[in-house]
């Protein structure tokens, strides 16, 4: 194949892509609150089926949920903020996990490491491969692993959050 068709046919293959996606935008519904006092706005992004609020049961009555937001509407480590937790009958076994994650990596990030300050849940409901969630956090959040540079050694977190989650087998 000539290099000019190749060249062609991967920008008709990007213009398709790009089509696509400017078709079908990604769904977002928002966790909405404040980090160190600044307002801030996470979404919570659907798209094809997928979506990074999930749930799943590991046995009848017990359900693993990870609500994960990113700053825009794209799919990115650095901003991305995550609340997990997990339910026994609709009650909470242990303190919501939480963790905000400042840079690109993984590492290092903020976390809790105490019960929060503050924390409240509402299951509107959990039908078949759809929950939806409603609650609120407060809390402190920890700097975890090596810092990059000054950040500061914790971070203040109050959020709140109306969800519609997928089931994630």
């Amino acid at each position: 194949m000539l290099p000019n068709q190749t060249l062609r046919q991967r920008l008709s293959l990007s213009s398709c892509i790009v089509a696509v996606l400017l078709l079908n935008p990604a769904v977002a519904d928002t966790i909405e609150g404040s980090l160190n006092g600044e307002s801030k706005s996470w979404n919570v992004l659907k798209q094809q089926g997928a979506s990074t609020a999930t749930f799943s049961e590991l046995t009848p009555g017990m359900q693993t949920v990870r609500l994960q937001g990113h700053v825009e509407q794209k799919f990115a480590t650095q901003g991305t903020l995550s609340i997990n937790f997990t339910l026994m009958n609709g009650s909470l076994i242990s303190p919501p996990e939480v963790t905000y994650f400042h840079t690109n990596g993984f590492m290092p990030n903020y976390g809790n490491q105490d019960t929060p300050a503050g924390w409240e849940l509402s299951i509107s409901e959990i039908e078949g491969d759809s929950a939806h969630f409603v609650g609120r956090y407060e809390g402190t959040l920890k700097l975890q692993g090596k810092p990059e540079g000054n950040e500061p050694e914790t971070l203040e977190l109050a959020v709140e959050f109306d969800v519609r989650a997928t089931r994630d087998e």
